[in-house]
């Protein structure tokens, strides 16, 4: 699939949304798990909840997975995320 193709795809996907920018038109699914790291620290600072069950109910399949997107993100594990916020 060519880039076009992405673009109208994500157009037909997203509109004419003001919260959404060409570039994240070019990388939907990059909005995507950003919105779900983004829930997941959230819930990391709000609730009680365990790294895995915040992974779950972030969208995230596995709890290493999302562990290893927050540390790529952060540059801290989830846990030590907990910690210090």
């Amino acid at each position: 699939m060519s880039a076009t193709h992405i673009k109208m795809a994500a157009l037909n996907i997203f509109g004419a949304n003001p919260r959404f920018t060409v570039r994240d038109i070019v990388y939907p699914i990059k909005y995507l798990w950003d919105t779900r790291v983004d829930h997941g620290l959230r819930m990391l600072k709000e609730t009680g909840y365990s790294v895995a069950e915040i992974a779950f109910r972030s969208g995230f399949q596995d709890p290493y997975h999302f562990s290893k997107v927050v540390k790529k993100h952060l540059g801290t594990s989830p846990r030590e995320y907990r910690q210090t916020n």
